[in-house]
């Protein structure tokens, strides 16, 4: 299952928005404007499958909520995930539940309202929305206001969910109201923080700031430390967007403070994360690198491989930028292994080229061909022009030094019929300086010759200084060719 990038919450492959801070997905598309409360219009009635009343309903309501209140299902919350055997109950308690509905089977609005929480955590959306609706109409019908506002807010946060952002905003509002008539202040305070979310995604900050700090007073006043922490990381999003880095600081910290009193390995990882990028945009490396460490070991227990390959990219960035080549290669040789796990084949081509230019830094040139020439396949497998190009010079230099001429001159060749289709000029002229060099020590001087001439006209078309040592190559070669 993914992470949310922001808060490191759980999400579902086919969200586009995160119901936790309200941050885009991968597929998120741009959001409609933000409603405000003069104009929400009045919610249109929610269509529910057709129930008839049959016998048996309350029994088999009793029995949902046994069965899910065993696994920490609540009218308010459900648990963040449910293990083998929990998953393998509420699969076959919701296959059995959709197929007693399809005959008639009514069951209470609680007891759909915690399928809708069972079937949203098993990623069975449409059911979900199917159940909510169902408990959201049928507390109306019963006078259940508490139970109406739990279901409806359910509703809005999978309109956010699918990125419906407008439609969203005017069901939190709807919630709000409901909130404040039965003084429900966890509800407030959850359909408040989506608004500040979705305020803040349309990047009407001032209403963001204002819904983020009500709801941090909500919660502040019920000693829901989990929500409370909630908040406060959003404050620092919305801190950062302003360029407030201090703020911002202040909010992660505070907010990390709180996930590590209630153990919240997910919030801890998400905070410390916020915290390394903000060290780096101040350009404090070091403190950077210590929470981006802090950040991976989280990454790595929770089994957040995304998360986990960003902290490893960027450790082996800055031990490169610091010549601490020998960290770089550990960072690398664990995102290799996560690539090739996760079937990444293009960020298993990056990392062997990474690998294999590393083992040069090392001066252990030999086992390089090994990353690179896996590297070039994938590269070519791929249509990776630049990162081909990039296999083929590292791979020529080497045969050079290793004096295996005929291997150096075939990369250098097809170095140079690459770059022809990449529109270098300088790189060009510099693969055909490679090439002239290799075909000079196997003897082929004509060949040679019609290289380095090459390479200098091509400098010279595009304004380039032509270095001496050519000059001086091309001047001993047309010698020899005369005599």
């Amino acid at each position: 299952m993914p992470f949310c990038r922001e808060c490191g919450n759980k999400v579902q492959d086919d969200w586009v928005a995160c119901p936790k801070c309200g941050a885009p997905q991968e597929s998120a598309a741009t959001p409609a404007p933000a409603p405000s409360s003069s104009e929400a219009p009045a919610p249109a009635p929610l269509s529910a499958p057709a129930i008839t009343t049959r016998t048996g309903g309350e029994k088999v309501s009793q029995r949902i909520k046994e069965v899910l209140t065993q696994m920490n299902f609540t009218l308010e919350q459900a648990p963040e995930e449910l293990n083998a055997r929990e998953q393998s109950r509420v699969g076959a308690l919701l296959d059995s539940i959709s197929q007693a509905q399809g005959q008639g089977l009514e069951i209470s609005p609680q007891a759909a309202h915690s399928l809708g929480d069972a079937a949203l955590l098993m990623g069975r959306t449409d059911e979900a929305r199917s159940h909510f609706y169902t408990a959201y109409n049928g507390a109306r019908a019963r006078d259940e206001p508490q139970t109406a506002g739990w279901s409806r807010l359910r509703l809005a946060e999978l309109e956010m969910m699918s990125g419906n952002l407008k439609k969203a905003g005017w069901e939190y509002l709807k919630v709000l109201s409901l909130s404040k008539q039965l003084d429900e202040t966890r509800l407030e305070a959850s359909a408040t923080i989506d608004l500040g979310n979705i305020s803040m995604q349309h990047e009407d900050y001032n209403a963001a700031e204002r819904y983020f700090r009500q709801s941090l007073t909500l919660v502040t006043r019920t000693g829901d430390r989990a929500s409370e922490g909630v908040a406060e990381h959003n404050l620092g999003i919305l801190a950062e967007k302003r360029d407030d880095r201090r703020a911002a600081a202040e909010h992660y910290q505070h907010s990390l403070a709180i996930d590590r009193e209630l153990g919240d390995r997910f919030g801890e990882g998400a905070n410390l994360q916020s915290l390394a990028e903000l060290a780096e945009d101040a350009d404090d490396l070091a403190a950077a690198s210590e929470f981006y460490q802090q950040t991976l070991a989280i990454k790595q227990e929770v089994g957040d491989r995304n998360g986990e390959s960003e902290c490893h990219q960027w450790l082996a960035t800055h031990a490169e930028e610091q010549n601490h080549f020998t960290i770089a290669e550990r960072h690398y040789q664990q995102l290799l292994i996560l690539a090739r796990d996760t079937g990444d084949r293009e960020g298993e081509a990056q990392y062997l080229l990474s690998l294999g230019a590393l083992a040069v830094e090392l001066d252990d040139p030999e086992p390089a061909p090994q990353y690179l020439e896996p590297a070039l396949a994938l590269f070519r497998e791929h249509g990776d022009l630049p990162g081909e190009s990039e296999c083929l010079v590292r791979l020529g230099r080497l045969a050079e030094e290793r004096e295996a001429y005929s291997t150096a001159r075939e990369y250098f060749q097809h170095h140079v019929e690459v770059l022809r289709n990449l529109d270098d000029n300088e790189a060009l002229s510099d693969s055909l300086w490679n090439l002239a060099n290799v075909l000079v020590e196997l003897g082929e001087a004509e060949k040679a010759f019609k290289c380095y001439r090459e390479a200098a006209r091509i400098r010279v078309e595009a304004g380039l200084e032509v270095p001496e040592f050519v000059q001086e190559q091309i001047r001993e070669l047309s010698t020899e060719q005369s005599g």
